[in-house]
């Protein structure tokens, strides 16, 4: 049983790719899963209890899902407000074990062999001001990636993962990140984007990943004279299209369903059914089956360090930000609040 919000629920069988950890999703309003329905995310079930529940109006046709009970439920937006609560201090972010990234596909029929040389990708991570997005686009309190693996990860003597690895970039360089992008696209053959062919990047219908791709966009053709297209796809097209290489670049993203960085790093092995940027490196596949086979935590982190490391000089993958989840809790009248898994925990919540 797992015990999640409505948007992590969504987020996670949406990121699960038809593979999902869980057979049914309980709770919540009926509109997710609508959309969950529309997304291809929910199959066809023939409730026994089914004629006992509210009337038909509260279920889908197709019985995707039943309501059990129903009432009043408001909803109310204030921006103005949300910053005073900022202002105030009750306006909180707790880290979430995960990661937004784009794919770069390596097979399939949507490869494009220029974005193949690592220089050209490195280009294209550095043109990305991951403080903007997370100030001026997601506004959700996500944290700027510099590394694939979040904070939370801890070695047998309480230090955290993060703080030894190698960064991928220094995002408090931005003007300088873009410099060292054009002269990355110049050293490959495309000084200010001459002889670069137009790249599509691909995302489900989703305003918030709209967002994030029209900023790309913009930013790839003003720091790089990259011209780039945006693919907005059906959410199940989607999971399709990246499964079976049919894209050039993709949005993606995912959290940990285990504290532990094998859960985001053995994504990129070769055997992995979630390997969507079809990433095959027989280096990175024996660092983590090195720390697999590791009789010591700080072993396993030597042997990931080393397999990030390849991310990072490879880029497969290009991380954007990681996971937060924002809650509302004046913490100079109580404490005890935690998340865990992406999922917050008021349970123990004190007053001081």
């Amino acid at each position: 049983f797992q015990s999640l919000s409505t948007s992590e629920v969504y987020t996670k069988i949406s990121e699960e790719a038809g593979k999902p950890s869980a057979d049914v999703w309980f709770g919540g309003t009926t509109d997710p899963y609508n959309e969950a329905t529309a997304d291809g995310l929910l199959e066809p079930y023939e409730a026994m209890n089914a004629v006992n529940l509210i009337g038909d109006q509260y279920k889908d046709p197709t019985n995707c899902w039943y309501g059990i009970y129903k009432g009043i439920l408001g909803f109310m937006v204030n921006t103005e407000e949300l910053d005073r609560l900022k202002e105030a201090g009750t306006f909180q972010v707790a880290p979430v074990a995960g990661t937004y990234y784009i794919l770069v596909n390596a097979e399939g029929k949507g490869m494009i062999p220029e974005l193949q040389d690592p220089k050209v990708r490195r280009a294209l991570a550095l043109a990305i001001d991951r403080n903007y997005v997370t100030d001026m686009v997601t506004k959700r309190g996500e944290i700027p990636a510099d590394t694939f693996l979040p904070r939370g990860f801890h070695d047998e003597d309480g230090n955290d993962y993060y703080d030894s690895a190698e960064k991928f970039w220094d995002n408090s360089t931005y003007e300088a990140n873009c410099e060292e992008a054009k002269k990355l696209m110049a050293e490959a053959g495309y000084p200010d984007g001459a002889g670069f062919p137009t790249i599509s990047y691909t995302i489900n219908n989703n305003s918030a990943h709209a967002a994030i791709a029209e900023y790309v966009q913009n930013v790839w053709k003003e720091v790089l004279g990259v011209d780039c297209t945006i693919d907005s796809q059906e959410f199940a097209v989607f999971l399709d299209m990246r499964t079976a290489g049919d894209y050039a670049l993709a949005r993606a993203g995912w959290t940990v369903d285990y504290m532990d960085p094998a859960s985001l790093m053995e994504l990129w092995i070769t055997s992995s059914g979630n390997n969507d940027c079809h990433f095959y490196n027989e280096e990175y596949d024996s660092y983590i089956s090195a720390a697999a086979h590791a009789t010591s935590q700080n072993e396993r982190f030597e042997n990931f360090h080393k397999a990030e490391k390849i991310l990072e000089e490879q880029l497969p993958i290009i991380p954007i930000y990681y996971y937060s989840e924002p809650y509302l809790m004046d913490t100079s009248k109580y404490d005890g609040f935690f998340s865990y898994l992406a999922m917050p925990v008021f349970k123990y919540v004190v007053q001081k």
